[in-house]
């Protein structure tokens, strides 16, 4: 866990990936754990709140947690072979957590929601590849696309984390998949903070893709002007109720009269 308790770090195994076991466990204490977790909270609230489901993690940034960045980025040079191997196991395993993860919190009868509040009949997502921001776009072409690719066929709606500005190279080859519906970008620390990212949003909707953004009042319809979508989602910060609505009001009524 970091010193601000916002976020938590994995224990590499440090083993080579062709001797590594990836497979879905349900014997296992974290999935246990999962289930427990459910069913208290499920016990507690009944049908009075919609309970999300854990985020996957899958592909480069699962092998990356077996290994190391700088293990895993040898691994794509001298044993590419071993890496694809490895992921066509990390897809297995995510079909199958996946697939206990939809029966678990019920998707079929409830719908999901994923971590940025966003609903979905069915199921919804958000693949990411963090690790992308350390390889040529010809090898996400090769090693990361399929399995992202792999994580959104099982999903009704994807969102997908973009992270950080050497991320960005990829949007090209992200745009082209057809279930990719939103892009969130995560700017990260530092200058990349400060900056102003508008072009990159722009060139996100001239890809035919959706947005989720945040905001005040003035910040969300200052964005719906300037992209004149209707792929826009937002993460809105408002005191009351009453002000989100009439937030809502006038963005229809933007839309509704052009302006």
């Amino acid at each position: 866990m970091g010193e601000s308790g916002d976020t938590t770090w994995v224990r590499h195994l440090g083993t080579p990936l062709d001797q590594t076991e990836i497979r879905f466990r349900p014997d296992g204490k974290w999935w246990e754990r999962t289930a427990r977790f459910y069913e208290a909270l499920k016990e507690e609230l009944g049908d009075s709140a919609l309970i999300a489901a854990p985020t996957l993690t899958a592909g480069l940034d699962a092998l990356a947690a077996f290994r190391t960045n700088m293990e895993l980025l040898y691994d794509l040079v001298d044993c590419p072979d071993a890496v694809h191997d490895a992921m066509r196991r990390v897809n297995g395993a995510y079909s199958q957590v996946f697939a206990a993860t939809a029966k678990l919190f019920e998707f079929d009868k409830y719908g999901s929601v994923n971590r940025h509040g966003m609903y979905q009949v069915g199921a919804i997502g958000v693949p990411q590849c963090d690790f992308s921001c350390m390889i040529s776009e010809e090898m996400f072409d090769e090693f990361a696309a399929p399995c992202i690719e792999h994580e959104m066929s099982v999903l009704d709606a994807v969102e997908y984390h973009l992270d950080g500005p050497g991320a960005i190279r990829h949007l090209p080859r992200l745009a082209q998949m057809p279930k990719l519906d939103v892009v969130q970008w995560a700017a990260g620390a530092g200058a990349a903070a400060e900056r102003d990212w508008t072009d990159l949003y722009r060139d996100v909707v001239a890809r035919g893709k959706g947005l989720i953004l945040g905001g005040s009042r003035d910040g969300i319809l200052r964005q719906c002007r300037e992209h004149k979508s209707r792929a826009l989602f937002f993460n809105g910060w408002f005191a009351t109720r009453a002000q989100a609505e009439d937030c809502i009001a006038e963005v229809e009524r933007m839309y509704a009269t052009g302006q």
